[in-house]
């Protein structure tokens, strides 16, 4: 598929119209400063390592407690213990220059060839806390693809981190939880990064395992051009999930074998072909899957609730349950 990235239109802007203006007044998709637990919490406390860039944890405990390095701003590096199983709540909150583990950075930092700045996860890493990597804004790639036991990324776990442009999802993830990537204006694909073909736009892979996408997970990933679901079976798509993605061009929903879906979640993606199979045309008309009811107006079409710009295909292969639901 060609390339339809706009020429004169710039994409909604979250600082200017904040996160509840771009998702429009309809939805219900939580603000990341208000919904749930406090990011960061009224009594956070004062950074242990205010000016150190690197910390050495390779011979500690397999916890990391929550709020550990929080606004450490300073932390560039970071050597994780081999058997890490748990990183808690907000422990590297707004670590603003945090970019890699100490191996991936040396890499660089040497000038040789090979892997790039990279935060990778050891496989015996089982449970992440919410918030755990927000407003990190220097990461550039995060690598969870050994982490075989991790089953759930969490809400605000990646929240605008803004660099992010490649994340290995783990192969056993089943939850991608509320806002857990909002706001990551650069990603594009998965690691091991792939570009795309001729014709074909970089990425993002969902392992086989995914079942649940949560509110707002993708919201405002800018650069997302693809989002590649053909590993999927059972997948519940959650409000917002991809609103905000103003440059994606590609969804095929068609090989998931059961599909349920809170609308709207492919918001302002006004570029977008979206594939569905036949069985799942009527309900995906009626419950206008990308836009709301407020959305609707002479700019959208009434018949696909889409973008005139924007494409719904429809293939007859076999055959999907599905099941929308309103707001």
């Amino acid at each position: 598929m060609s390339s339809r990235r706009p020429v004169a239109s710039s994409p909604p802007s979250a600082g200017a119209r904040g996160l509840r203006d771009v998702l429009g007044l309809a939805t219900s998709a939580p603000d990341p400063q208000t919904h749930g637990s406090q990011y960061p919490p009224p009594a956070l406390p004062e950074s242990k390592y205010p000016c150190v860039e690197h910390v050495d944890l390779s011979t500690s405990e397999t916890t990391i407690s929550e709020w550990a390095f929080s606004e450490c701003r300073s932390l560039v590096t970071v050597t994780l213990p081999p058997n890490l199983a748990t990183i808690e709540n907000g422990a590297f909150y707004n670590c603003a220059n945090l970019k890699a583990t100490e191996h991936g950075y040396k890499k660089r930092a040497l000038g040789t060839e090979g892997q790039p700045l990279c935060l990778r996860m050891p496989g015996s890493l089982t449970t992440v806390g919410e918030a755990v990597f927000s407003g990190c804004r220097s990461l550039e790639r995060v690598d969870l693809s050994a982490c075989t036991g991790l089953t759930t990324i969490p809400k605000l776990a990646f929240q605008r981190c803004s660099s992010l442009v490649s994340v290995g999802l783990p192969p056993s993830l089943e939850t991608i939880g509320e806002l857990a990537f909002w706001d990551c204006i650069n990603l594009k694909t998965s690691l091991p990064e792939a570009p795309g073909t001729e014709g074909q736009p970089p990425s993002l892979r969902m392992p086989e395992s995914l079942t649940t996408i949560g509110n707002g997970a993708f919201t405002l990933c800018r650069e997302l051009r693809k989002v590649d679901f053909s590993a999927c079976r059972k997948v519940n798509i959650q409000r917002n999930a991809f609103s905000g993605c103003v440059y994606l061009e590609e969804v095929d929903l068609s090989t998931i074998e059961e599909l349920k879906v809170d609308y709207p979640v492919f918001k302002d993606s006004v570029f977008l072909e979206l594939t569905v199979r036949e069985s799942q045309r009527d309900a995906y008309l009626a419950t206008k899957l990308v836009l709301s009811d407020d959305d609707l107006d002479s700019v959208y079409s009434r018949e696909t609730g889409m973008s005139p710009t924007a494409t719904l295909v429809v293939v007859s292969e076999g055959t999907t349950d599905v099941t929308m639901e309103d707001p």
